[in-house]
């Protein structure tokens, strides 16, 4: 579990799939906007597109990019890696390799579908969570901000009820300091990323 500085302006991003030139964009406009730090949610790469992989890894490196385990990456690790590891270079297997699954700033947390540290977290669906979350009333997070699902959506759990909706682009919404959220940011390969302020609590979605 990586903790990092709360009160730093965040860019997310997440399931690029290896789509190498629009990940480079959407860092390019994140930072344009005041992004101090990046976010990766997971699935920058594909599991299909091995020979993308080097270059993904690259882009999370060269940009000082924060990224997080997703599917994708799992399934590179376990059951790609073992047998083909002279296909990737070296700095690709070691990024792999220490990726962790979520990533905690105070009371938000960075997950690539569910907020556990452990593999089947990765794919887990979001609705099982959000039941999870309302039975036993136990919310350790604020805000969860996941991919995975590939269209940018807001949930905000208030008791035992839900109130979900889709984020428009370039909508900018102001969170609730009492309120309990999970926010799928969208996905690069659709031209959606986001921005968060958590000094003003603001969320920022964004097509490109």
């Amino acid at each position: 579990m990586l903790k990092i500085n709360e009160n730093t302006p965040t860019g997310i991003i997440a399931d690029s799939h290896s789509k190498n030139s629009l990940t480079i964009e959407a860092i390019h406009i994140l930072k344009g906007m005041g992004a101090e730090e990046i976010i990766h949610l997971g699935d920058f790469c594909d599991s299909l597109l091995p020979e993308k992989m080097d270059d993904a890894v690259k882009i999370m490196n060269n940009y000082n990019i924060q990224a997080i385990m997703g599917n994708n990456e799992y399934i590179v690790i376990k059951e790609y890696l073992p047998y083909h590891q002279d296909y990737f270079k070296e700095e690709t297997i070691s990024f792999l390799s220490e990726l962790p699954f979520t990533i905690i700033k105070s009371d938000i947390c960075f997950t690539h579908s569910t907020p556990y540290n452990h593999p089947a977290a990765t794919r887990r669906p979001l609705m099982e969570y959000i039941a999870i979350l309302i039975l036993e009333k136990t919310h350790q997070f604020r805000i969860t901000f996941r991919g995975h699902s590939h269209s940018p959506s807001l949930i905000k759990i208030n008791g035992e009820s839900i109130t979900e909706w889709g984020i428009e682009s370039q909508t900018k919404v102001s969170l609730s300091k009492d309120g309990i959220y999970v926010i799928t940011v969208g996905a690069i390969e659709n031209r959606y990323c986001a921005f968060f302020n958590p000094i003003d609590n603001q969320l920022t979605s964004i097509s490109f």
